[in-house]
Formats: C-alpha cells, sequence, structure tokens
C-alpha cells in the first residue's frame, strides 16, 4: 500500500513538473525591469519605431496596431498606425514586465489605442515585444540610433 502511494505521488509530481516545463519553455521574460530600461528607441524589422520618453511621453512610427484599434474589418489584418501618447511600466496579467502604451492615434483608428509590451529576449532586456502581434512586425529590439 505504502509503495503504490508513492508510486502515485512520485507519477503526480513528474506530471506536475512536465506541466510546468511544457507552459514556460519559449517564454523569456525579465521580472526585474525597471522603469528605465524601457527609455529610448526601440525598431523592429520594418521600419517601425517605439520611442519612450524619460517624462512619460510615447512617440510611435508605422507600428503595427491591435486591429481593436483601428476600423480595419479584418481582424488579422493589422494596419500600421503612428502617433503619440503616454506610456507606464506595467506588466499585462500573466505576461510580465513591459510597458503599457495609451496611443492618440494619426490615422483612421478609434482615436486611441491601448498597447500593451513585455520584454523579451535572449539578452536581458533587449527586445520588446507587442502582446497581439506574435510575429517579426511586432518584436521591437533596442537600437542605437538617436531619437528625432
Amino acid at each position: 500500500m505504502v509503495s503504490r502511494l508513492r508510486s502515485l505521488l512520485w507519477t503526480k509530481a513528474v506530471l506536475i513538473s512536465s506541466l510546468v516545463a511544457l507552459l514556460t519553455s519559449g517564454c523569456v521574460t525579465h521580472p526585474h525591469a525597471k522603469r528605465s530600461d524601457s527609455i529610448g528607441l526601440w525598431e523592429n524589422s520594418v521600419g517601425g519605431r517605439m520611442e519612450f520618453r524619460d517624462d512619460g511621453r510615447f512617440i510611435a512610427t508605422s507600428i503595427p496596431l491591435d486591429p481593436r484599434c483601428t476600423e480595419e474589418d479584418d481582424p488579422l489584418q493589422h494596419k500600421q498606425g503612428s502617433g503619440a501618447g503616454t506610456w507606464k511600466l506595467e506588466g499585462f496579467p500573466d505576461e510580465g514586465p513591459g510597458a503599457h502604451i495609451i496611443l492618440d492615434v494619426k490615422n483612421d483608428s478609434a482615436g486611441y489605442c491601448d498597447i500593451w509590451t513585455v520584454f523579451t529576449g535572449a539578452k536581458p532586456l533587449s527586445e520588446m515585444q507587442l502582446l497581439y502581434q506574435h510575429d517579426d512586425p511586432g518584436r521591437f529590439r533596442r537600437s542605437t540610433a538617436t531619437s528625432r
């Protein structure tokens, strides 16, 4: 009876460990991010730019917008948008630290856009991912260029 109980407990422990490993594989977030880690210019592979300023202002140029922030009928189409707004360091629930951006959009969208990012990347704090855009245009890397 005791050995059967041990066997069941061991099996349960292995299953729980496997589940945790599966759920967290491929997810590299950085829980010790500070506000200063966001400040500066970030660029994606197709010319999009996000600038986080120390005073809480934010400037975006040609970044993919969440379909809920545009008048686009196709929810899979990500329009590019530009504009200015504000930001703060704040993690989206269950995603880890990143930036919460309120963007006043210049194009034909709904007027403002609530954007969430999360820090990712192999090097700590080297990439920022838009939570609604899980391909390359949604991945921004810290830029060495100076802001405009």
